[in-house]
């Protein structure tokens, strides 16, 4: 039986070999298709036969046995009970799917949700019908599962109702599910052979009319891959096929004769073909087999036949050329008529007539010749100009195409020939010839370069300049290869010409770097022009060529040189930046390292003339006193440099304010005499002065700067003069109602200036000469300061000088007129002296600070026991407190008159201080006093905002801080305090001592050699010490290395003092630590700390060696 289906698909394979016509494929389809039924039912009773073997009794084989023979049967026995509703599969279900995890327990439902959609409604239509009593006997159903591997297994599933309710229903079924996937696939293997022999398109459909096979012709007659195509619904394809068929017999669906219908394209488009429909019953299943032929060529064929003399007819007539046939003689036989028309005549005119007649004497032997020769070129019509004559006898230009007319025994018959009327194009030619020749001699004779490309880009036409500058370009490149002016090549899409082609957009000088013969590079300034057809396309562009490579050298060497001066600016640029910036930083260091020094230097200055004054009013030797006076006047000395400093640093930052008050020129004067005159008076030299009888009364302006100036000039004049007189000159330059520019002049008689020494004036630390200094000693900023300060009151300085002839130092003030009466700034002036005159008087500053309790706040003990003995010596009664705090405790148990407060102090500062005692209802009235070694006007403003009354600046000058304190004190009816007794000193110090631990010598030069300030500063210096180095122990614990370096600060100034330099050293090193880590900065600091109590201790064996003691109660 295999080999009988076989045969019976082979014949559709054998008909399609030898040409056998489709209607005769029709029978063997049929045989094909009654042989696979067979075949499918065969194999369904071998199935159902090893199945009864199977089941036969226990006795005839085992358990073990049956289900061995199962699952080399590659099948599974299932039971379904009503009670459940469940399908239980055996064992070899798990082999079946290739799953040994599958469930052998299945709902029914569940189940049938696991087979193919394609195939579940028809599973689930058998088993319902068979279960609900709606069929009887055994069931068969083909479906498909999906297997372990992915891929889905084609199962066959048998099976019988063993027991039913009364009602009929179903209550336990059984059957069997075995695998025919082989069999599937040879199945569908031998109907894709069957199909793919057919001649024609071959579709299979099932009952729904979805194609399951299809051969190769069909997927590409509806225009699908064959993939596609199955899977596809014949409505989809041919909607007609399923249009018509009744729903009450689904056989009809299957039966077609053969039909023209109109099928669809995978496009969309329709096509004609003849279908035939033929029922199939396969597996159980009714199937469509679908013969499809195209019939698009055949219906085309005979409609196009069917027109084509019409068309003919219309062309013919209607066409705007000229048609003329002639016969074998050459007389004419037909035109149409628009060739009569051409020529004035008539259809009828023309017809019999000889085609020569209407030419002239050239045309006409030109034909003659031609129709010669159609004889053995009938095949290939070429074109002629030939001239005709009109019937009015003038000329037509005719375009004249022409082929012989065979004969049916194939000899010439006569001429077709068509005409085209060019006489107008003939005549335009001839025009543009001449303007062609024209426009070439243009073309030729200008000096840019034009290039003509059509629309490809090919070069049609170039003049010579043209050629020139392109000689180097490769022949035949349709675009010439050009660069960008930053290096890089053109490419197709960047070439101008190209640009105009494909978007019509004009290009405008458009730089293009083009190599010479010689290797040069030649820059090009292109620009492109396209020009139109008659259609609006882009057909050619036009390319000027304008050489600029001599403007274009001259532009880079003019950029270059830019380029380079913009370089070169923007560095100078950048370093005079780096330069103000250093030089604004070196200022600000400087500054802030001037104003530390002064306050460095002003808190020893304060000892130093503070002890003189003190030691100048004992009884002294001659000698003692001489010494005390110098070291004095040393001391001041150089305070006014330290003044001076400060003031050029404060100059330079922009800090120092002109003001801008009433004052009379006569006050100045005045002021200048009192300073200056002793001195030239010292060295017997005449102290003159002219003033401008002009010059206004009362001026506006700063008369402390302007006497300052003048002073050092005069100090300068006296200081460099040994003979005549020392003249000052004042006298108005120019002036108006408001303002005034003045003029003022030192001259002397002194040693003069070459004009090198001038040049060095004004500056800042310079003088005329290095030996000047050694001579006449001076810091040469006094000049300096003298210049700036003319500049900022709106001035300018200068010296005209020749040696040894004298010199005059000149300087400018703008300065304003005031509108105040002279009279009233007079007594303002005069009220001003007066209150100056008794602030002044010694006796009533005395009485005043005799008995005033005042609280003096100073943590360094040299400077405590400076203005304590120095208030003591005036009277007052004083007390002492080490910081802030102390200070506020002391306030808060006793009353004071004022409080002379430091600036700079450990735990709390004065300012902050002062911001308490403010901050007291109770102390708020209280006079607090600033004492402090800066001097600044910033540390000024400070401490006036924190909420102090005054200011006063270490070093002490006596008379200044008595006439400062009490002025400051509030008028009292106390009595006086008992006045306190001091014991006589009845010690006398050694002094001896390695200055690495303490050289006493020191201190008591300091103190004026008496023994008991000596003993008193040692044994203070040791107690302060002590409990100095106790809180850098505590400062220490605590991790505080900021607490450490001002300790270090404060214990540094009074080692230095008493002459214990070692330590100083050491306490120096501490308040200068390098910053670091937490860690580090305390362990550095912890090495120094270790090295201060064993020299404490010599400090203190080499005071108590030292000195001696008598009456110490």
């Amino acid at each position: 039986m295999i080999l009988a289906a076989g045969m019976a698909f082979s014949l559709p394979v054998q008909a399609a070999v030898h040409g056998m016509a489709p209607t005769l494929l029709w029978p063997y389809a049929a045989a094909s298709a009654t042989a696979l039924a067979g075949l499918a039912c065969w194999q369904a009773w071998r199935l159902r036969q090893q199945l009864r073997h199977r089941l036969l009794p226990a006795h005839a084989l085992s358990e073990q046995d049956a289900g061995q023979a199962l699952r080399g049967a590659a099948l599974t026995g299932w039971t379904w009970r009503r009670q459940s509703d469940r399908l239980q599969f055996a064992p070899q279900y798990q082999d079946v799917l290739g799953d040994k995890s599958a469930r052998l327990e299945h709902a029914l439902t569940d189940w049938l949700a696991e087979v193919h959609r394609d195939d579940r409604a028809r599973l689930s239509l058998t088993f319902r019908q068979h279960l609900d009593g709606q069929a009887h006997g055994t069931f068969t159903c083909e479906f498909r599962l999906r297997h372990s591997d992915g891929h889905w297994r084609w199962l066959l599933a048998r099976g019988a109702v063993l027991a039913r309710a009364s009602d009929g229903a179903a209550t336990q079924a059984s059957g069997i599910v075995c695998d025919i996937s082989e069999r599937k696939q040879d199945e569908q293997s031998r109907m894709r052979s069957m199909l793919e022999a057919a001649p024609e398109a071959m579709l299979v459909a099932d009952v729904e009319g979805k194609v399951h096979y299809a051969n190769q012709i069909g997927a590409r007659c509806f225009g699908y891959p064959l993939a596609e195509l199955t899977g596809m619904s014949l409505e989809q394809l041919v909607p007609e096929s399923t249009a018509n068929h009744s729903v009450s017999d689904p056989q009809a669906r299957h039966s077609l004769p053969g039909r023209v219908m109109m099928a669809r394209r995978r496009d969309g488009t329709h096509f004609p073909a003849k279908v035939s429909l033929s029922p199939l019953r396969m597996a159980g299943q009714v199937f469509s087999i679908v013969s499809l032929r195209d019939m698009t060529q055949r219906q085309r064929a005979e409609e196009a036949l069917h027109a084509s003399s019409e068309r003919y007819r219309l062309i013919v007539q209607t066409a705007a050329e000229g048609i003329w046939m002639t016969d074998a003689d050459g007389k004419t036989t037909f035109v149409n008529p628009k060739m009569a028309h051409m020529l004035g005549y008539t259809v009828q005119e023309m017809l019999g007539r000889p085609l020569l007649d209407f030419m002239d004497r050239d045309s006409q032997l030109l034909m003659q010749r031609r129709l010669a020769s159609h004889g053995s070129f009938a095949s290939q019509p070429d074109q002629v100009d030939f001239r005709f004559f009109r019937k009015d006898l003038s000329s037509l230009w005719g375009l004249l195409s022409s082929t012989s007319i065979q004969s049916d025994n194939g000899e010439p018959g006569g001429t077709l020939a068509m005409i085209t009327d060019i006489t107008e194009r003939r005549q335009a030619s001839i025009a543009l010839s001449n303007s062609s020749q024209r426009m070439a001699s243009v073309f030729g004779a200008v000096t840019n370069g034009l290039v003509v490309q059509d629309s490809h880009g090919h070069i049609l036409e170039s003049n010579a300049a043209a050629e020139r500058m392109l000689a180097a370009s490769p022949a035949g490149n349709s675009l010439w290869q050009a660069i960008h002016e930053d290096g890089s090549a053109f490419d197709q899409r960047s070439h101008p010409v190209h640009i105009t082609l494909s978007t019509g957009v004009a290009m405008r000088d458009v730089l293009m770097g083009v190599q010479q013969p010689d290797g040069s590079l030649s820059w090009l300034s292109v620009n492109t022009e396209a020009i139109r057809d008659e259609y609006g396309k882009v057909g050619m562009v036009v390319a000027s060529l304008t050489d600029i490579t001599y403007h274009k050298r001259s532009e880079s060497a003019l950029r270059e040189l830019n380029e380079h001066l913009e370089e070169r600016v923007a560095q100078r640029t950048e370093q005079l930046d780096q330069a103000k910036q250093v030089a604004e930083e070196a200022s600000l260091a400087k500054g802030q390292f001037l104003a530390n020094m002064s306050h460095e230097i002003r808190t020893p200055m304060n000892g130093v003339i503070g002890m003189a004054y003190l030691a100048l009013k004992t009884d002294l030797e001659p000698r003692q006193r001489d010494y005390l006076e110098k070291i004095r006047f040393a001391g001041e000395h150089l305070l006014g440099i330290i003044d001076d400093i400060l003031d050029i640093s404060k100059i330079e930052a922009g800090k120092l304010e002109i003001e801008r008050v009433n004052f009379s020129f006569d006050h100045v004067v005045q002021t200048l005499m009192t300073v200056v005159a002793p001195r030239a008076a010292g060295k017997n030299l005449e102290l003159l002065f002219e003033i401008d009888p002009q010059l206004p009364a009362v001026l506006v302006g700063d008369p402390l700067r302007l006497g300052q100036v003048l002073i050092n000039y005069a100090n300068n004049a006296i200081k460099f003069s040994e003979q005549g007189s020392i003249t000052v000159k004042v006298r108005k330059v120019v002036a108006d109602a408001k303002h005034c520019l003045v003029r003022f002049e030192v001259c002397d008689h002194g040693i003069g200036l070459s004009q090198d020494e001038m040049s060095k004036l004004f500056q800042s630390f310079q003088q005329a000469d290095t030996s000047t200094t050694r001579e006449y000693g001076g810091t040469g900023l006094g000049l300096a300061i003298c210049k700036q300060l003319a500049q900022l009151m709106g001035g300018d300085v200068g010296v005209d000088s020749r040696p040894g002839a004298g010199s005059t130092f000149w300087f400018t003030a703008n300065l304003g007129i005031s509108d105040q009466a002279a009279p009233a700034m007079l007594d303002s002036m005069a009220q001003t002296a007066a209150a100056m005159r008794a602030s002044a008087d010694a006796a009533l500053v005395l009485r005043t600070l005799k008995h005033a309790r005042i609280l003096l706040v100073e943590d360094n003990t040299f400077n405590q026991q400076v203005a304590l003995e120095l208030l003591e010596e005036a009277g007052a009664s004083v007390c002492l407190a080490n910081n802030g705090e102390e200070a506020l405790d002391l306030l808060r148990q006793t009353q004071f008159d004022c409080v002379l407060m430091d600036v700079q102090m450990p735990l709390m500062d004065g300012l902050q201080a002062t911001r308490h005692i403010r901050a007291d209802p109770q102390l708020a009235h209280l006079r607090v006093l600033a004492m402090t070694a800066t001097a600044t006007s910033e540390d000024r403003v400070r401490c006036l905002e924190a909420g102090m009354d005054d200011f006063i600046s270490k070093p002490i000058q006596p008379a200044m801080m008595y006439q400062t304190i009490a002025s400051w004190l509030p008028a009292r009816e106390t009595p006086p305090p008992p006045a306190r007794s001091r014991a006589a000193p009845a010690f006398k110090t050694t002094l001896a001592g390695d200055p690495q631990v303490i050289d006493l010598s020191i201190l008591a030069k300091l103190l004026g050699y008496n023994p008991e300030k000596v003993r008193k500063f040692a044994f203070k210096f040791l107690q302060t010490t002590q409990d100095g180095f106790g809180d850098i122990d505590a400062a220490l614990a605590r991790g505080d290395v900021h607490q450490v370096r001002e300790l270090g600060h404060r214990i540094k100034s009074s080692a230095r003092t008493v002459g214990a330099l070692g330590l100083a050293e050491l306490c120096h090193n501490l308040e200068t630590l390098a910053p670091g880590e937490p860690a580090d900065e305390a362990e550095r600091a912890q090495r120094i700390v270790a090295r201060l109590w064993p020299l404490l201790e010599l400090i203190t064996e080499q005071i108590m060696n030292n000195t001696s003691f008598a009456n110490d109660d």
